[in-house]
């Protein structure tokens, strides 16, 4: 998509124009330096396996940061709930163990997510099941 020329990497221009189409707001200066750093080609040009490389290591950089704001705001999200909901979330729970095996199907922990107040909850809990 962004190696116009098909040679298996991407050049400055390349990369240049394939950023700029993504509309993030990037100058140019900050895409230089972007280039610079990912790029180990004499020529400045970036290699799809260093590309995808780079990429991953800034996403799970940004992950391992953001997680622990997101944690929180899900308990702050439940607490709320609860609190809403007016019990207690072992009671939520321990009513959903319909075969009293400490343990609850996915069906009723959506079920229990929805009545508490969570919304579009299947999304989210396929990141988990």
């Amino acid at each position: 998509m962004f190696d116009r020329d098909g040679n298996g990497s991407i050049n400055r221009q390349e990369f240049s124009l394939a950023l700029n189409s993504l509309d993030i707001g990037l100058h140019y200066d900050e895409i230089d330096d972007l280039t610079r750093s990912i790029s180990t080609q004499a020529d400045g040009s970036i290699s799809y396996d260093n590309f995808i490389m780079h990429m991953d290591a800034n996403i799970r950089h940004r992950r391992s940061e953001l997680k622990p704001d997101v944690e929180e705001a899900v308990f702050q999200k439940l607490h709320q709930c609860l609190q809403y909901a007016g019990d207690s979330l072992y009671n939520i729970l321990k009513r959903a163990d319909f075969e009293d095996t400490d343990s609850i199907l996915r069906e009723d922990l959506i079920r229990i997510l929805k009545r508490i107040g969570f919304s579009s909850v299947e999304p989210h809990l396929a990141l988990i099941f």
